[in-house]
């Protein structure tokens, strides 16, 4: 059933394409273009501006932005890519630019400029872009509307293996991994459900994510990504939900239109590393059209068992190392010695992922077809293999299973009489995910199912009009969950039912809500707000009575929630400039907030429908200074920030029907719900210097720092709240090669520093902490000939024994990669 529902998700999108790819192209002009020609035509005064078009593959740009680098005026192309532009003098230069295009800057002089072509950009996997929730587009349209672009940090990437190594290239994103196959991503403090995934403008985030750390964000092909974009801060008026720290958007290469005739080129690349003696094959081919093109994109990463490294500065001769596996020897556990106990095993796990995209010509538009799907092996847990019980090992076995994420999207956006763009977007996900569990010495493998249906829609309307540019949408979102349970006995075969993860009744959670945004530029100075209101409703139903006999077995829960922001940025000089905000995020509770009930450590986790939405206020201050007007040979770029975290759910003692414990499998646990309990304060900020040594040698060195505590009598630090970390980093780019030199490093986090609970694992640290680390690490590649490329990558050059506050895992020891990649 649920294959029949992927698949006939697929033919809708595929059917609605034909449906609309079908129509004719009108040859004469339309009203939406007679429209815009009025409408542009109301505004042009002919003595002081002049008329140009902006176009890509023969596209309008809509929206563009058309600066003059020395005077500082700008102008705003409308939705049909036309703009009028402040008359130039004989020396200025025009720079025209669009999130998603290449800038263009040119030297008109004298002459006339009718048509300006923005090439789509190119980035292959060379970009991660970071910036402010303040700057930031919305998650479908992918429009900046920020003329402070130096706010923006854009970092060149090389190699890579996981998404995760993107993210963490830029310096600004710390990573939590209990293992191999885990990505978590931390932003300002916040993580896993507080931190919102999208990928191609879906939202990946659905009702079972939780609180301590997920890996999903793993499940995104790392080759297939033209550029992600990590928008810092709360973002819920334009994202919605969950939006507490920030959001992490993962854009894929779209296709592309030829200008004439029928083009077909790709790429093919190979990749091994040493570190776990792994390789990665990936390949892609572009079809264009004049009317349609397409991209598909197929990638296999298969990955050994992690090794860590040997030089342990921390002093520690015994931390992280595996001196016993586990192995089942004539149907009972035994501890072998591990041959290499630098070796983590088990770790190694292998990974698909397949893509294919089509985008079609409409009037005055064009409708894209998005389908994604990823499925990996059996993920070993690497963070409980040390877990010990009765003075042996624990488990015997502990594993996610195959971890398979299907999406199909289509998008149809088109010209509203020359006025808005309407962009329209309909999504199916189908997520599973399991968790593979035996106990050191017992037979049974108990196997905990999860699989999630997640529809979707959302339409937003976005246009110019004067001196204002604004925003306005709706979006939904429908999460279906089922979860099941099994055992099997490893020696009779025999098969059982089991304790299942969330509600086996069933469980639903269905979002909406409405937002609209508006900026508008006075001279040197712009400004930014918006607001949304979104509503969700969840409902659990929990049946079997076998191991937990609930007195309430339905739970629900319907609330609303109202957020806002606004922000002031200003030029102040042609070398100094500022940005003012102020906005607030929130988060739903999802079905893992209400619809699970779990035993641990003699407490039971039961739901509770009270639940309320959790609330962050955070306000905001950064600047960008440059030695000299226009040019990046110093520039500064720094941002503090406080936020005010409210009502955030924690679990805590409570009763359910006057009873403060249950019976739970004939043992008794104490009641504990989740509840919106806490308030507390988080605070740090980000410094920046980047510049020009030689023309074509470039450095920067990033540093960040995040600060929270709860706002109760002992002050208690935070969960997730990771050490000050950053990067300093020198790049080289010539005609035919590219070299950098980067040193990553963190600071140590004290222990009386960690979060309560278990949250952030200070079992796997040492016992004052996690200690500071620093790695070196040396990236380079060659273009061989206009098709070949060669790249090569030495990390954690001094071989040096570290873990990532959080993890579960040591990170890699000293790694030499080899990419090899060629176009066609």
């Amino acid at each position: 059933m649920r294959v029949a529902r992927r698949w006939m998700a697929v033919f809708m999108g595929l059917a609605w394409t034909g449906l609309v790819w079908g129509q004719q192209p009108s040859t004469s002009p339309s009203k939406e273009q007679a429209a815009a020609k009025t409408a542009v035509s109301r505004t042009v005064n002919p003595a002081t501006t002049h008329e140009m078009k902006v176009t890509s593959n023969g596209l309008p740009v809509p929206f563009a932005t058309v600066m003059n680098t020395n005077t500082g005026q700008a102008a705003v192309a409308n939705a049909e890519g036309v703009v009028a532009v402040p008359l130039w003098g004989l020396n200025d230069t025009l720079k025209i630019q669009s999130m998603g295009y290449e800038v263009v800057k040119v030297v008109p002089g004298p002459t006339p400029l009718r048509t300006v072509e923005l090439p789509p950009a190119t980035f292959e996997i060379e970009e991660v872009v970071v910036q402010s929730n303040a700057v930031a587009a919305g998650a479908m349209t992918m429009a900046s509307v920020s003329s402070v672009d130096r706010l923006v940090a854009k970092t060149p990437v090389l190699t890579v293996e996981t998404t995760g190594e993107l993210l963490e290239g830029s310096g600004q994103v710390h990573l939590q991994m209990s293992q191999q196959g885990g990505i978590s991503p931390v932003l300002r403090g916040f993580e896993a459900n507080r931190v919102l995934l999208v990928v191609d403008g879906v939202r990946m985030n659905n009702a079972i994510y939780r609180s301590g750390h997920v890996q999903n964000a793993g499940t995104v092909d790392p080759f297939a990504i033209a550029q992600t974009q990590v928008v810092m801060g709360p973002s819920s008026v334009m994202y919605g939900s969950d939006a507490l720290g920030g959001v992490v958007h993962f854009v894929t290469r779209r296709p592309e239109f030829s200008h004439g005739g029928f083009d077909v080129n790709g790429k093919v690349l190979g990749q091994g590393s040493t570190v776990h003696g792994g390789w990665a094959g990936h390949a892609h081919v572009m079809w264009k059209a004049p009317r349609w093109g397409a991209v598909t994109n197929v990638s296999h990463r298969s990955f050994g068992d992690l090794r860590m490294g040997s030089w342990r500065a921390h002093g520690d001769s015994s931390w992280g190392r595996v001196p016993w596996l586990v192995e089942r020897l004539e149907g009972r556990d035994s501890l072998v010695a591990n041959p290499d106990s630098d070796v983590q095993v088990p770790t190694g796990y292998s990974q698909w992922d397949l893509q294919q995209r089509l985008r079609a010509r409409i009037p005055s538009g064009y409708v894209d077809v998005n389908v994604q799907h990823s499925t990996t092996s059996n993920v070993p847990r690497f963070d409980v293999t040390n877990d010990v019980a009765g003075g042996t090992r624990k488990w015997a076995e502990w594993s996610y299973g195959p971890q398979e994420r299907t999406m199909v999207a289509a998008t149809a956006s088109r010209s509203v009489r020359g006025q808005a763009v309407w962009t329209t977007m309909a999504s199916y996900q189908a997520i599973s995910e399991s968790r593979i569990k035996r106990r050191f010495g017992q037979d049974w493998r108990t196997t905990q199912l999860e699989h999630v249906d997640v529809w979707g829609l959302n339409s937003v309307l976005r246009g110019q009009r004067r001196e204002v540019s604004w925003e306005a949408g709706l979006d939904g979102q429908w999460n279906g969950v089922t979860s099941t349970a099994s055992s099997l006995n490893l020696e009779t075969g025999a098969v059982a039912a089991d304790w299942t993860r969330y509600a086996d009744g069933g469980s639903t959670m269905l979002t909406w809500g409405g937002f609209g945004s508006a900026s508008r530029s006075w001279g040197k100075h712009t400004g930014r707000w918006g607001a949304r209101y979104s509503h969700a409703a969840v409902h659990s139903t929990f049946l079997d009575t076998t191991w937990l006999d609930l007195p309430v077995r339905e739970f629900n829960q319907s609330k609303g929630a109202v957020t806002g922001s606004a922000s002031w940025s200003a030029k102040w000089t042609s070398q100094f400039q500022t940005l003012t905000s102020l906005a607030s995020g929130f988060r739903h509770p999802n079905v893992d907030d209400l619809g699970k009930v779990r035993e641990k450590n003699g407490f039971v986790l039961v739901p509770n429908d009270d639940l309320t939405p959790e609330y962050l206020y955070t306000a905001e201050q950064g600047l960008t200074w440059s030695l000299r007007p226009n040019s990046d040979v110093l520039v500064l770029q720094a941002s503090v920030f406080g936020s005010l975290w409210r009502d955030a759910i924690v679990q805590a003692n409570a009763s359910l029907a006057g009873d403060t414990v249950l019976v739970v499998d004939g043992d008794t646990a104490r009641i504990q719900m989740n509840q919106n309990l806490d308030r507390a304060v988080v605070h740090g900020g980000r410094i920046e210097w980047s510049g020009r040594l030689w023309p074509k040698t470039t450095f920067r060195a990033v540093m960040n720092w995040t600060q929270g505590r709860g706002l109760d009598e002992d002050a208690t630090p935070l969960s997730h709240i990771p050490p000050t970390f950053g990067v300093v980093e020198f790049a080289r780019k010539g005609s035919m090669t590219r070299w950098s030199t980067s040193v990553r490093y963190a600071l140590n986090k004290a222990a009386e520093d960690y979060g309560p609970g278990t949250t952030d694992n200070l079992q796997e640290a040492l016992p004052d902490g996690t200690p500071a680390w620093a790695t070196w690490n040396v990236e380079g590649s060659m273009r061989v000939t206009d098709k070949l490329e060669v790249r090569l990558s030495g990390m954690n050059l001094l071989d040096l024994h570290y873990r990532t506050f959080g993890s579960g895992i040591s990170a890699p020891g000293r790694n030499f990669r080899a990419t090899l990649s060629a176009r066609f």
